[in-house]
């Protein structure tokens, strides 16, 4: 194998593990190991037949005058070599992508993925909505409460407890603690959660067994509370 053909086949190794380094990045699937074997014979086919098949259709090249002293060799190694390589890189770039064991996340990590947080309350806006200290605004999950003036949304489920015996009863639970919460999503440039308080009383659940909220079904769904 020629100088020239050692420089393209390093480079087209170096792409087969470029695309097998970025799969190690996404889920391992069935489908994505299509993106290391097919790559990797589409560049070591050409290279193969480039290599075995160029020699037949080439001129014979003219030999230089000789000075008396031998020709300078130019420097090579047999393509069976290069071959075998690039065969157990493949190998090693599909069993490093989808066979290599990968470390347990921490407790710590896992919460924190499973969208975990913590909130030091420092105001209660109205029977299902609070602020913590960081100005973080949690709009409780699955729970409908009257608003300030005692009204109901339209479309949104109205409890027949007042607005005011709700604030008064997510005082009693939240007003001051520090909560462990559950991030379900977001909701007006509010999180939308479900909040344990310091004694591990889901308030979720504890509002809605108050009677002062109802249960919001749509979002229960997604997510029960009193579980």
């Amino acid at each position: 194998m020629g100088r020239r053909s050692q420089q393209g086949f390093l480079i087209e190794l170096a792409i087969v593990g470029a695309l097998g380094a970025g799969i190690w990045l996404e889920k391992h699937t069935s489908i994505s190991g299509l993106f290391v074997i097919v790559p990797a014979l589409a560049v070591l086919v050409p290279l193969f037949f480039w290599n075995y098949m160029r020699p037949y259709g080439r001129r014979k090249k003219r030999q230089p005058r000789s000075n008396g002293w031998p020709p300078k060799k130019e420097s090579t190694f047999p393509a069976w070599q290069a071959y075998s390589f690039a065969a157990l890189l493949v190998m090693a770039t599909f069993y490093v992508v989808f066979f290599w064991p990968t470390s347990q996340p921490s407790e710590a990590a896992a919460l924190s993925s499973a969208g975990r947080f913590t909130c030091n309350v420092s105001s209660i806006t109205d029977g299902d909505t609070l602020r913590c200290a960081d100005g973080t605004r949690i709009r409780l999950h699955a729970v409908a409460a009257r608003e300030s003036d005692e009204t109901c949304k339209v479309g949104h489920p109205c409890p027949s407890a007042s607005g005011a015996s709700a604030t008064s009863k997510l005082t009693e639970l939240a007003s001051g603690q520090t909560l462990q919460c559950e991030q379900t999503g977001t909701s007006y440039n509010r999180v939308t959660a479900v909040c344990w308080n310091e004694v591990n009383t889901e308030i979720n659940c504890a509002m809605v067994q108050s009677g002062t909220t109802v249960i919001w079904p749509k979002f229960n769904q997604q997510r029960a509370i009193c579980e």
